[in-house]
């Protein structure tokens, strides 16, 4: 694929704050992290402010010509979940920001290709633990809900920073359950969420405020917030990306297999296996009890593999590694 790297008229001149030769990989690193995910199979862990410039212009360069019209498909409703244990490292109890900016790269394509998407995340208690000096999740309330008052900051700006990249703007949202049931609330919160979304260059971002509320804290990873959220959007999906391939069947001779359709969520509970990470604290129950509210407020569902960010658009066009729960026909 050919390009070529012009700064648009009247921008500055394509070179970074020293103006050395690095202004090139400034603005190769600003082409690259624009691509789609097709064209890219990786990508660097951040775009430089001063890069902002030549990203926009390339961004409706490509928005404009490497997309195929073909591949515009009808607008669809997304709301993607991302769990504490998709967005840390492994080996440390911090955010891993390359899996972060692979997550973004998904939800910038869904963008590109003219759908809507909201994004539930966790892992402002994770952000929070470093600047907080703690070696692993701590166990009390209050220390979690003040590694969470540190951690949102460190979250957004890098939501926001990957996402600028993308030509795209971050819309926080912090929501309590309480928020979801008084009906004064939660119209206020639906009429915030349909005007932030009439806007094609914001991404809502939603997590709970675990400062000051507790629920996500004791219960589950934000997964029954991401279905309450989809069931008050009216949302065409509600995708919960977490460790594994979608809900897995442990077989007699101990392989396990994805079970690609679920129909009946209750039927299916007992494969659940309640295990959590270090720095997360939903897991499966959570995830299906999340699917089963969902679906029956008229949601359907997938639950598959964060890890692989770039099979999202996949699963959203009806393809991909995941488990789908439809929503049952009334009879």
């Amino acid at each position: 694929m050919k390009a070529s790297l012009t700064a648009p008229s009247g921008s500055a001149p394509l070179t970074d704050d020293r103006g050395d030769s690095r202004s090139v990989v400034v603005m190769i690193e600003a082409f690259l992290c624009r691509l789609p995910v097709a064209a890219v199979g990786s990508w660097p862990l951040a775009v430089p402010t001063s890069a902002s410039n030549i990203g926009q212009a390339i961004s409706q360069k490509i928005r404009d010509t490497v997309l195929p019209q073909q591949h515009r498909m009808s607008d669809k409703r997304v709301v993607l979940k991302f769990g504490s244990g998709i967005l840390t490292r492994k080996e440390s109890a911090e955010m891993d920001e390359d899996q972060l900016c692979r997550l973004v790269q998904a939800v910038a394509e869904l963008k590109r290709r003219g759908h809507k998407v909201v994004v539930v995340t966790s892992g402002a208690v994770a952000s929070g633990l470093k600047p907080m000096h703690f070696d692993k999740r701590p166990t009390d309330i209050v220390s979690l809900q003040a590694c969470a008052a540190v951690g949102q900051s460190y979250l957004m700006h890098a939501y926001q920073s990957y996402l600028r990249g993308h030509g795209l703007h971050v819309a926080q949202l912090l929501l309590t359950y309480a928020d979801l049931e008084s009906e004064d609330r939660v119209g206020r919160v639906k009429a915030t969420m349909l005007r932030l979304l009439e806007q094609r260059n914001v991404v809502p971002i939603i997590n709970e405020n675990d400062s000051v509320a507790v629920e996500e804290l004791r219960l589950g990873d934000n997964d029954t917030l991401s279905a309450r959220v989809a069931v008050l959007w009216g949302a065409d999906m509600l995708i919960l990306l977490t460790g594994v391939p979608g809900l897995m069947d442990l077989k007699s001779d101990g392989e396990a297999e994805v079970i690609p359709l679920v129909t009946d969520v209750d039927s299916v509970l007992h494969l659940a296996r309640d295990g959590t990470g270090s720095v997360s604290v939903g897991g499966m129950p959570s995830k299906l009890r999340a699917v089963r509210e969902a679906v029956h407020g008229g949601v359907p569902c997938i639950i598959a593999s964060g890890m692989q960010p770039e099979q999202i658009v996949e699963l959203v066009e009806g393809r991909g590694t995941g488990t789908r729960f439809p929503v049952k026909m009334a009879e």
